[in-house]
This record gives C-alpha cells, sequence and structure tokens, in this order.
C-alpha cells in the first residue's frame, strides 16, 4: 500500500495565514466536566393489598424515586451584556472566557437530579371462566432540571441552572390504563360444524388514557444577547385557554398573548412546562379465532386487530416557540383508525 495514494502529503504542516485550515472564534466546543459523579437513585414504595370476591385484588400505594447526578448539558461560556453596546454580531467579543477565541463553550456534568411521587392503584382479576382484566390508574408528578434527550439543551440562566427546576418534558400527572382477555364462551364446547365456524373466539384490548405532556416554551431567539440561546419568554398571567370547538383548540391552544420577549441583558420570567399539552386518549382491539386442525397438522390463527378503534383524535404538542408564526397552534396529531387482518398458521 501507498501511503497518501494521490493525495498531497500534508506533514510537515506550514501555517499560512493565507490558508488556514480553521477560523477564529472556535465554536461549538463541548468538554468534560474535572469531576463526573455517578448516578444513584433512592426507590420508595408503601402498597396495602385487598382479595376481593370473583378472583380480584386491588391494590394501592405511594411510589417514589429520588435520581441524583444526573447529566446536564451546561453552558460555560455566556457573553456579558454590555447596554448600548451588546448585539448578535458581537456575542463571541463578549464572551467571559477568551472573548474572540472561544465561542460556544458547552460542559458535560452530573449536577441534576430529578424527583418522582405517586399514587398508584389498581384493580386485577386471575384468568377464570375466560376472563382476566388489569385497569391501573396513577396520579404522581415528575420534577426534574432537565429532560433533553440529546443533551443539546442547556439551562437558560447559566449561572443559577436551579430555576429551571419544574415538571419534566416526560410528566403526565394522571394515567388510566386497562388491558383485558375474554374468551367468548359461545359455541366453545360444541363439536358441531356451527361450532367450529362460529366458536372459539377471544378478544383482548387495551384501552389508555392521559393527561397531556407539558408544553416547554421558549423565546425561539436570543434576546437576552448573552450567547446561552436557550430564553424563554416573559410570562404576564395565566396562559390556560378554554376551547368552544376543536376548530379552536387548533388555532390557539393556550393565550398566547401572555407572552411578550425578554427584555435584552434578561431573561423571561417563564418558568419551564408550565401546563400541559392536550391529552390522550385510545383503543386497541384484537379479536383471535383458533381453527383447530389436528394434533399432528396444529391449527389456523385468524387475527383482526383495530388499533384507535373508536377514530379518537389525539393531537400532538402546541408550538411552544414564541418567534414562530404557529407560536401556540396545533399541527400535528396521531394515527387514526387503523385495521389490520391476518391469517397464522401454528405447528
Amino acid at each position: 500500500m501507498i501511503p497518501y495514494l494521490f493525495i498531497v502529503v500534508p506533514c510537515p504542516y506550514v501555517y499560512s495565514s493565507a490558508t488556514a485550515n480553521f477560523a477564529l472564534p472556535m465554536s461549538l466546543f463541548t468538554v468534560i466536566a474535572p469531576k463526573l459523579n455517578s448516578p444513584y437513585i433512592h426507590q420508595m414504595n408503601f402498597t396495602v393489598e385487598k382479595a376481593l370476591p370473583f378472583g380480584m385484588v386491588a391494590t394501592a400505594g405511594y411510589v417514589g424515586k429520588l435520581e441524583h447526578n444526573l447529566v446536564q448539558m451546561l453552558q460555560e461560556n455566556p457573553a456579558v451584556y454590555i447596554p448600548g453596546q451588546a448585539t448578535l454580531a458581537n456575542t463571541n467579543q463578549r464572551r467571559i472566557l477568551l472573548p474572540g477565541i472561544y465561542a460556544s463553550v458547552r460542559q458535560i456534568a452530573t449536577n441534576s437530579n430529578s424527583a418522582y411521587h405517586s399514587l398508584e392503584s389498581s384493580l386485577s382479576r386471575r384468568f377464570s371462566d375466560g376472563l382476566t382484566f388489569m385497569a391501573t390508574f396513577t396520579f404522581g408528578k415528575l420534577l426534574d432540571y432537565y429532560s433533553a434527550q440529546n443533551l443539546g439543551q442547556t439551562p437558560q440562566n447559566p449561572f443559577n441552572e436551579r430555576l429551571d427546576r419544574a415538571r419534566s418534558d416526560e410528566d403526565r400527572s394522571r394515567v388510566f390504563s386497562l388491558s383485558f382477555v375474554y374468551e367468548i364462551p359461545f359455541l366453545r364446547n360444541r363439536r358441531t360444524l356451527v361450532a367450529y365456524v362460529l366458536g372459539g373466539w377471544s378478544i383482548s384490548g387495551l384501552v389508555t388514557a392521559a393527561t397531556g405532556l407539558p408544553v416547554f416554551v421558549t423565546s425561539g431567539q436570543d434576546f437576552s444577547l448573552t450567547g446561552v440561546g436557550f430564553d424563554r419568554p416573559n410570562l404576564l398571567g395565566n396562559p390556560a385557554l378554554s376551547h368552544s370547538n376543536r376548530a379552536a383548540e387548533i388555532q390557539e391552544f393556550f393565550n398566547t398573548a401572555d407572552f411578550t420577549a425578554n427584555l435584552p441583558g434578561q431573561y423571561g420570567t417563564a418558568g419551564r412546562d408550565l401546563f400541559s399539552g392536550p391529552g390522550l386518549s385510545n383503543t386497541n382491539v384484537s379479536v383471535v379465532k383458533r381453527f383447530r386442525i389436528s394434533e399432528r397438522l396444529g391449527q389456523l390463527q385468524f387475527r383482526s386487530e383495530f388499533f384507535n378503534l373508536f377514530n379518537q383524535v389525539n393531537f400532538g404538542q402546541p408550538d411552544g416557540v414564541f418567534v414562530d408564526k404557529t407560536f401556540g397552534q396545533i399541527q400535528t396529531s396521531a394515527d387514526p383508525r387503523i385495521l389490520q387482518f391476518a391469517l397464522r398458521y401454528q405447528f
């Protein structure tokens, strides 16, 4: 193998300002904190259980979790706001660390915590007479300082990240779930042609209902002129709205007039995840029929599956970026009703 085949040999490199391979300031500089601590969790629970007639069991209890030393991204080189002089164009010349040489310096640290507290209850029935089910309801709250999935987000105020403590982006305060399986007894044990065709059906399903995920409202622009890039606007009042119809809900899910741009040199007064987005309600059902052929040849299984059986509309999150023209509007939704049929051979 010939090294540098068809490529100009880069060594020795002779610096020339005319052919420099990089330019200042250096940006998107990400470093590891001098000390990284191992995360640890405290888990707590207390549950009471009661056996009920017809093979049912009811439970209720407290479930909690405290997580410490979670990973978080911090902005370690914000810009200093200078009244009358600060602009977006001179942001890097106002950085606190080597201005003009270093731009953004992000640090990966382990100084974030989270806390989860909930009341969880359930009612279940063991499989008997062809029926089993489990219904659960959870009322809880998940708090944290940081919920981003890609480590790209930093606290609004790099000098006080604890101001970002709020509901987690993944928090749903109330969640109900019901799963069931029912073997329809009609003609189950008859040995006739009619029973072979019409009997042996079973139905199973999953019903889910939950309150919405929090809406994270951001400025979408560096109004503070601090080079952090995660400003939040100022909050003037309660942004919650009641909607007379679905069209109004889509057009303005929350009161956008209650938000104004934060001022230069200042961070916005709106906290993280102030209110919940649209809730969730969905029912999936599967109907199954088994045709037994023989002990040696096995059986055929016919399945019909109905996703979002009642064709319920589940909206996506409203646009939470203040500078967007679609601020406050809902532009997405989950899948409508979908039907799926399958024939499966088991042996």
